[in-house]
């Protein structure tokens, strides 16, 4: 319960310093809903960017350094570690790197790239995990494009999704993505697979 405490004091305290930029997220799907903090402060020249996720007893804190490789492109790549508060332990830790590429002035394109390592025996094995989306500008406030994810671990792909993604603009600098398609992995067949994300 410490643990989680410490979590939620370091995301409320009022911040007097000069304006930061950060984001507020929410996912619904097949996970729950979940809801991500995150900011990006520079210090010295060097942009720090971290986050915070939660879900229900289980959270994550995520740091990295963000790198503008040119004025279209950026990676970040970062490192994190997810805390499990109903057993009241540290559940796993994550190799991650994010792409973001406006690569034309209609055309985005966005890439993660996270490794899960499982620390306890009761979570499932260790795995990759892969979300791409390449997305065109129908309008200044709408987008669609296609959506593919993946999950794989040291023996097979264990989960892969192809899709379709929308995004539509909901007031200054907020987005609500939908994003539907098929589970092929499914043992019990392909299913339905639903997503909305709202930043």
């Amino acid at each position: 319960m410490k643990k989680l405490f410490l979590v939620i004091l370091l995301i409320s305290i009022p911040c007097f310093a000069e304006e930061v930029p950060g984001y507020m997220r929410v996912d619904v799907d097949k996970l729950g809903t979940q809801i991500w903090f995150g900011a990006t402060h520079n210090y010295k020249g060097v942009n720090l960017a971290s986050d915070v996720y939660m879900n229900s007893t289980f959270s994550e804190l995520d740091i990295g350094i963000l790198i503008n490789l040119r004025k279209n492109l950026a990676i970040l790549p970062m490192i994190g570690v997810s805390f499990d508060f109903q057993n009241r332990n540290i559940a796993q830790h994550i190799h991650q790197l994010y792409i973001y590429w406006n690569m034309l002035s209609d055309v985005y394109f966005e890439s993660w790239e996270e490794i899960f390592v499982e620390l306890k025996k009761e979570f499932k094995p260790s795995y990759f995990y892969n979300r791409s989306i390449l997305l065109y500008n129908l309008t200044p406030t709408k987008a669609i494009g296609p959506h593919v994810e993946f999950s794989q671990n040291k023996d097979e792909i264990f989960s892969l999704v192809y899709g379709g993604a929308f995004n539509i603009c909901y007031g200054k600098s907020n987005i609500l993505r939908i994003v539907l398609g098929k589970e092929t992995k499914n043992k019990l067949g392909t299913s339905t697979f639903g997503k909305t994300e709202a930043a």
